[in-house]
């Protein structure tokens, strides 16, 4: 998940709505705003149309729409922008120097 599909839903005139995450968090804000389409930070979609987030779904959906365009996904995805991610960055420290004395 990255801003791409923010950037994405509204260049296509969507409305981004945003709320505290969790699956029973995002259906319920799905159906307060009568949302189509949901995801996740954790790369979770949901549609609206099951109800919930399914990854099997997401995939079917992916091929159809190869399939209607008659091209492979190298093709489609082949002007994408090349996205880099980091790592969770954990910096252990103990809980005495979590407190200061200043």
């Amino acid at each position: 998940m990255s801003m791409k599909v923010h950037d994405f839903v509204s260049k296509l005139g969507g409305q981004v709505i945003t709320c505290a995450t969790g699956h029973s968090l995002v259906k319920k804000k799905m159906v307060e705003e009568g949302a189509k389409f949901a995801g996740e930070l954790s790369g979770h979609f949901f549609f609206s149309e099951l109800g919930f987030d399914d990854g099997l779904y997401s995939a079917v959906k992916a091929v159809d729409i190869l399939l209607k365009k008659n091209q492979s996904l190298s093709q489609v995805i082949k002007d994408l922008p090349k996205l880099y991610i980091t790592h969770e960055v954990k910096i252990v420290v103990k809980d005495e120097k979590k407190v200061s004395n200043n």
